[in-house]
């Protein structure tokens, strides 16, 4: 089960990724999250091909699911509560 955010979200960047030939295949999924003045982000690079990355880049609808899905599979939020708990 992901784990809640136990301090701030803040809105987080998520950088398309392009091949050696400039051609999108994918995200840096990022979520952040602050505690105080501490900003904290945790990311991954997710690769999904060309056509994947094109369906997602056109549907603010599926791209929104489709990175939270992968937010929940990479645990960044535990990963984020984690480091910020340290401060």
């Amino acid at each position: 089960m992901p784990e809640n955010p136990l301090y701030t979200p803040v809105a987080a960047a998520q950088q398309p990724i392009f091949d050696d030939k400039g051609v999108h295949v994918g995200y840096t999924v990022a979520f952040t999250m602050q505690k105080g003045d501490v900003a904290h982000t945790e990311s991954v690079d997710v690769v999904v091909g060309a056509e994947e990355a094109a369906r997602l880049a056109a549907d603010l609808s599926e791209f929104t699911s489709w990175n939270k899905s992968q937010v929940d599979a990479h645990d960044l939020i535990a990963k984020a509560n984690t480091a910020l708990d340290n401060f």
